[in-house]
C-alpha cells in the first residue's frame, strides 16, 4: 500500500528537513503507551516547522451525504484539513484548511492518501515517503510526506498531523 508513496525510513530523511525535525519532536513527546497527545503539540517549540504542517481530522459523514467519491467507498467518515501551513498552501497552490481531503486530487491519488492516513491512525504508526506531489499541475514537485498519529484525549488515535515539504527543503536551527 505504501509502495506508491515511496515509503522510506525516517533515518533516510536529511537531518535538516522539516519531516525529520518533526519526527524527532514527535518521538520525544510520545507517552509511555506510545501515544502522541494533541496537547503535546507546542507551536512555540516548532515555529520553523509550522509552515509545512498539515493537521487532518476524521469526521462522520451525515446520513444522506454522498459517498460517490471513489476514495470514500463504503466509509462512514471522511478526513478534513483542519489546518494547513503557509508553505504547504503555496506548494499546492491554495489554502486547503476546511476542505475535505482528496477534493483536489485524482480519485486514485485521493484513495492512496486516504489509505495512508487510515493505516497510520488504525495502527498508531508514523509514516514517511518520498514521491511526486499528487496533484496533476504540481506533479513536478518531489516531496517528502509524513503522517503522524495523534490523540485529542490522550488514548484514542483520532488526528493525523502531516509534515510535507519539497525534498530539498532545509531548516536552519
Amino acid at each position: 500500500m505504501f509502495e506508491k508513496l515511496g515509503r522510506i525510513p525516517f533515518e533516510d530523511v536529511p537531518e535538516s528537513h522539516p519531516v525529520r525535525l518533526f519526527h524527532s519532536y514527535w518521538e520525544n513527546e510520545l507517552t509511555d503507551n506510545g501515544v502522541f497527545p494533541r496537547q503535546s503539540l507546542n507551536p512555540a517549540r516548532l515555529p520553523k516547522l509550522l509552515p509545512w504542517v498539515v493537521m487532518v481530522t476524521k469526521e462522520p459523514l451525515a446520513p444522506k451525504e454522498s459517498r460517490q467519491q471513489s476514495h470514500l467507498n463504503d466509509r462512514d467518515f471522511r478526513f478534513r484539513y483542519r489546518l494547513c501551513g503557509t508553505e504547504y498552501g503555496h506548494m499546492v497552490g491554495r489554502d486547503l484548511t476546511g476542505m475535505p481531503v482528496g477534493r483536489m486530487q485524482s480519485p486514485e491519488d485521493a484513495l492512496t492518501t486516504y489509505k495512508s492516513i487510515e493505516v497510520c491512525l488504525e495502527n498508531n504508526l508514523a509514516y514517511v515517503g518520498e514521491t511526486k506531489m499528487p496533484l496533476a499541475d504540481r506533479s513536478f514537485i518531489k516531496i517528502i510526506r509524513s503522517v503522524f498519529p495523534m490523540s485529542t484525549d490522550g488514548s484514542s488515535i483520532d488526528l493525523a498531523l502531516s509534515v510535507v515539504a519539497p525534498s530539498d527543503t532545509k531548516i536552519r536551527a
